[in-house]
């Protein structure tokens, strides 16, 4: 446990993952021992008959003042594969810009802002400056989320903030630790009286998610709207979750190398998810191994909650090479809901 300077409280150590500085070296041997091959058309990826269906969700953002857009909204902050889409102005409107997109109902959406899709101009965060930051919000069908900006990098002029704190607990009243919480570009994790507090929220409308890291509580949104210099309070009841075993069951390609060990991650601390100060991230070093069992079949079994919904992988390398790929070569990102004990039988094809 550390400090958090900003409240003198301790916190979860957060560190932004080393994989994404490894050697370049490195990860090309790693793309030579486990490369898959090609040639040939091949059969779409198959998988579980129960995934979340695709649901809309507009996300609405109100720029500062002093700048003009278009805005651009980077989703796929997790697993590599990032998606921009630029902004629509909403009509009558100056500052006020929408997208509505699409992902798999019951998981959690990691997106930035950018001023007209460039990298040097991302959301400017007054806390915790040099660490990496993104939004997180529960996908919920036809919601809107409402966010704000407070300032641009690279801008002169900064938005106002506030403050956000809350009480997370279950049902019985009894406080919830460790959870999750994320508000504007930040996110923290509730104390051991189930209490939060998140310096530097941009002030006006925000969405706010809890959620936990292996689904031990169902996740949550609400909305809060942060006052100028002031702090705002929202507070949240969790239902408990039953925890059941999830049995991955994947066959992969004929051409797989014969000393390669495929791999699994997701977005749950079980399958490889790394909580990382003001944020989580994909530690390679931590991806799961998976066991043989015959032939090309492997498996493996994580213990998760009910009622929650993850995104998840195949890999023979880490988060950016060698994971799994649709039969004309594009990222393949699975994912499914908690309703049970439960076996996902999965074919990767390339």
């Amino acid at each position: 446990m550390l400090t958090d300077p900003h409240d003198n409280i301790p916190v979860k150590i957060r560190t932004f993952p080393a994989s994404l500085f490894s050697c370049l070296a490195l990860l090309s041997a790693v793309a030579l021992l486990a490369g898959c091959g090609g040639g040939g058309s091949k059969p779409a990826p198959q998988g579980v008959s129960n995934r979340p269906g695709l649901v809309s969700m507009k996300l609405l953002v109100t720029d500062p003042s002093n700048t003009s857009g278009p805005v651009t909204l980077r989703t796929g902050m997790i697993f590599g594969n990032e998606n921009d889409t630029t902004m629509t102005l909403v009509s009558g409107s100056t500052g006020t810009w929408e997208a509505t997109i699409s992902a798999p109902e019951g998981t959690i959406l990691r997106y930035t802002y950018r001023l007209n899709g460039d990298w040097d101009r991302e959301e400017s965060y007054e806390h915790r400056q040099g660490q990496f930051h993104f939004r997180e919000v529960l996908v919920v069908k036809n919601a809107v989320v409402n966010d704000t900006i407070a300032c641009w990098e690279g801008s002169l002029a900064t938005g106002s903030t506030g403050t956000l704190i809350g009480t997370v607990t279950d049902q019985i009243w009894q406080p919830v630790m460790g959870a999750a919480v994320s508000a504007g570009p930040y996110q923290t994790m509730t104390r051991w009286d189930g209490s939060y507090s998140i310096k530097g929220v941009p002030a006006g409308p925000c969405s706010v998610t809890v959620h936990t890291d292996n689904g031990e509580y169902q996740p949550k949104m609400a909305e809060a709207t942060v006052p100028a210099a002031g702090t705002a309070t929202k507070d949240f009841m969790l239902a408990s979750a039953s925890s059941v075993t999830v049995t991955f069951r994947v066959t992969v390609p004929v051409d797989t190398p014969a000393n390669a060990v495929p791999r699994i991650y997701g977005d749950a601390y079980r399958l490889g998810m790394f909580p990382v100060f003001e944020g989580s991230a994909i530690d390679p070093s931590r991806a799961i191994d998976l066991t043989s069992t015959s032939g090309r079949t492997w498996t493996y079994a994580a213990v998760l909650g009910k009622g929650s919904c993850y995104q998840y992988r195949y890999t023979l390398g880490d988060f950016r090479i060698n994971h799994e790929r649709d039969a004309i070569g594009a990222d393949v990102v699975r994912s499914f809901c908690v309703t049970g004990a439960m076996t996902l039988d999965d074919t990767v094809v390339s």
